[in-house]
């Protein structure tokens, strides 16, 4: 199995888990995200859209809260290029490593 498909099976049990809705292409709910980059930690209430639309789109995490400054935090994660897996058997654990902000790991928390 590729890195892809284990990240896109793993997104796909943690939608099915947490019971969230799912629509055509895409599924959107709220969370708590946890936010560690190499020199700080955040944690912000957001909405989270997952969508599963587009050429060769496997699945793209966005978050949708204003207040999380991009500049800063990663807000943006395909199932292409980040590392997805499951933590306390619901939670979505992203580690990946941002151009700018360096190594990162991100925790969702649905509601």
């Amino acid at each position: 199995m590729t890195k892809e498909q284990e990240n896109f099976d793993n997104l796909n049990t943690f939608i099915n888990l947490n019971q969230l809705e799912k629509k055509v292409g895409y599924t959107k709910f709220n969370a708590t995200v946890v936010i560690k980059i190499q020199t700080q930690s955040n944690t912000f209430d957001t909405d989270v859209q997952i969508i599963f639309e587009g050429f060769n789109n496997l699945g793209t995490i966005t978050f949708l809260e204003t207040t999380i400054d991009s500049r800063k935090y990663p807000t943006e994660f395909l199932v292409k290029f980040q590392n997805m897996k499951l933590i306390k058997n619901k939670d979505l654990l992203i580690t990946g490593k941002h151009p700018t902000l360096g190594k990162y790991a991100v925790t969702v928390i649905p509601h």
